[in-house]
């Protein structure tokens, strides 16, 4: 069955009219239209049985119509004008999805009333004109019986479109009344709420990553909770991250990555427009954004909050230079790359402090990056600190954990790279493991520029049992996985060990952060693989992961235990921990 399109004021042409036509609702227009052919309809029989002609009816409906018309057009318009000063940005945004008896929102079933009554009022304004000038010309006809018809057809039409328009003044006048009714329920239930605060997330980019999904899961959770939410970014954000927020969140793209009057112009305005109460800016590093912050809030009564999502003491620029240090034998190039690994260094820690020193209040996500914090920063005693982890962004709510229902399937989820994730220390241990385990698969979700190595690593090895999903949403996964293998360099808090506990998912985690340890409790609701300075053991975390794959009491304990870990890191629980810092 074809799938019906939405009814929206965008139509074009004649499908657009009956749109119209709909969103007015079509009760609507039949009860005025009946109205008025009952009204027509007794006037015919009073000038049927009376001394007077259609013709002489027909010069007074004309004259009433040149009288009536325009004050009703006036009437029209004043209406209108109501609506347009309805500016207030969150009264507007919630008529516009607050929904009437007919399905329909406030906004819509205002503006297709005032488009039909415009109509109609339009139509009897022109037949008025004509119907002046023709009855004024005094034009006569020879053909008495056809002159009679014509006047009854014409008197017949004429009237029926006076009364039209006199009868929607009703549902104007209802629609108003309405409008008043809605606007102060709204405007009454907005100051109730005393915590309600209109929210910014600052944002560099809005594309499929992590740190966009938390955002789109708070912006959520917030709205729920009867806060206003914007996200302002420095590029254009991604259509499909946009689809997936909520539709009540308004988006705003500033422009150029750098401190400038027209970035700092732009983001005040939003600021000012959407009187922004709680800044959130989710890159707590680069000091360029919270510069133009700053700047863009001098004078307002704004609250900034920064958050760093990863370990303080790196990020994927200093990695890239570990990476070909590791890789280099050159004592020139190696001088040369250490000198680079230090002024990289430098300059993360300087804007991080720089960020810190500029904020409110500064975020990170595990209480171990504390001390890194202070370590990395120089900054000694941080008195607007503070530490509080990201929500499980997949509801699992409806999820009851079966162990029958679970497959014996390892999974890896998240972005094919080498820089971070590392996924080729996932195929090492895969192999060590394909042939002892001989009804147990890997699956690789998610994709990346390192995907054609990894399925090369993979056609060498040999390896049988192997499949690549590509990016898929996750949540079948987790419902049908008994392991998650996450092998990466470094991490600051990963969604998706959370994610996968909540599923009953058992995490096998590489320990190259310090997270690991705030999430994962081993041996009891997951695995920690030892870090090793000389490399990943492969055959360490094979030998880690074959005593629970071969064992289905533990597997079924740890999965238990996990879920309940989870639960730690609900939706609800970091909201009521947000609460706190947002009064």
């Amino acid at each position: 069955m074809e799938k019906k399109r939405p009814l929206t004021l965008q139509s074009k042409g004649w499908r657009g009219f009956r749109h119209i036509y709909f969103l007015y609702c079509k009760k609507q227009f039949k009860h005025s239209f009946i109205w008025a052919c009952c009204a027509v309809a007794f006037i015919a029989v009073v000038a049927f049985l009376s001394n007077k002609s259609y013709f002489e009816l027909l010069i007074v409906l004309s004259d009433i119509g040149l009288k009536v018309a325009p004050p009703l057009l006036g009437f029209t318009l004043s209406g209108y004008a109501m609506i347009v000063g309805v500016n207030d940005v969150n009264i507007a945004e919630r008529l516009k999805n607050h929904k009437t008896k007919t399905g329909i929102t406030m906004y819509q079933q205002l503006y297709t009333t005032f488009i039909a009554m415009l109509g109609s009022i339009f139509l009897l304004l022109l037949e008025s004109v004509v119907l002046h000038y023709v009855l004024e010309a005094d034009i006569s006809l020879d053909f008495p019986m056809i002159v009679d018809v014509i006047d009854v057809i014409v008197f017949l039409g004429y009237a029926v479109t006076m009364f039209y328009a006199l009868f929607a003044v009703k549902d104007l006048l209802s629609n108003l009344f309405s409008l008043g009714q809605t606007a102060n329920n709204i405007y009454q239930s907005m100051n109730k709420n005393e915590n309600r605060k209109n929210i910014l997330f600052l944002m560099k980019v809005f594309e499929v990553g992590g740190q966009e999904v938390v955002t789109a899961t708070l912006a959520d959770t917030f709205i729920k909770k009867d806060h206003q939410v914007v996200i302002a970014c420095f590029k254009q954000p991604n259509d499909m991250m946009v689809k997936r927020t909520n539709p009540a969140v308004r988006f705003y793209t500033i422009g150029d990555f750098k401190y400038s009057k027209e970035s700092i112009d732009i983001l005040r305005n939003i600021l000012k427009e959407n009187r922004i109460d709680v800044v959130i800016n989710q890159w707590g590093l680069p000091y360029v954004p919270c510069k133009v912050l700053s700047k863009a809030k001098e004078g307002l009564d704004v609250k900034t909050i920064a958050i760093y999502h990863n370990s303080p003491d790196t990020n994927a620029r200093i990695k890239d230079v570990e990476i070909a240090l590791a890789n280099t034998h050159n004592p020139i190039k190696k001088a040369i790359l250490r000198t680079k690994m230090f002024a990289f260094k430098q300059i993360t820690s300087k804007s991080m402090k720089y960020v810190y020193e500029h904020t409110d209040l500064y975020m990170v996500l595990s209480p171990s990056f504390v001390d890194k914090f202070k370590e990395f920063t120089g900054t000694a005693n941080p008195d607007h600190f503070q530490v509080l982890t990201n929500p499980v962004t997949i509801d699992s709510s409806s999820y009851h954990y079966s162990f029958s229902q679970k497959q014996k399937e390892i999974i890896f989820m998240g972005r094919i790279d080498y820089n971070q994730k590392r996924v080729y220390r996932v195929i090492d241990t895969w192999a060590k493991l394909e042939e002892k385990f001989p009804d147990w698969k890997l699956t690789i979700v998610g994709d990346g520029v390192e995907r054609k190595n990894i399925e090369k690593q993979v056609a060498a090895y040999g390896l049988k049992r192997v499949e690549f999903e590509g990016f898929q949403q996750p949540k079948p996964y987790y419902e049908r996985a008994s392991i998650l293998l996450l092998t990466s360099e470094y991490e600051g808090f990963p969604l998706v060990l959370a994610e996968c506990m909540s599923f009953g998912v058992i995490p096998a985690v590489y320990n190259s952060y310090s997270a690991v340890s705030d999430i994962i409790d081993n041996g009891k609701d997951g695995i920690v693989i030892p870090y090793h300075k000389d490399g990943y053991k492969a055959n360490e975390a094979a030998d880690m992961l074959a005593t629970i794959m071969k064992d289905e009491d533990k597997q079924e304990h740890m999965a238990l235990a996990a879920i309940e870990k989870s639960k730690e890191y609900s939706v609800e629980k970091i909201y009521g921990e947000w609460e706190k810092v947002l009064e």
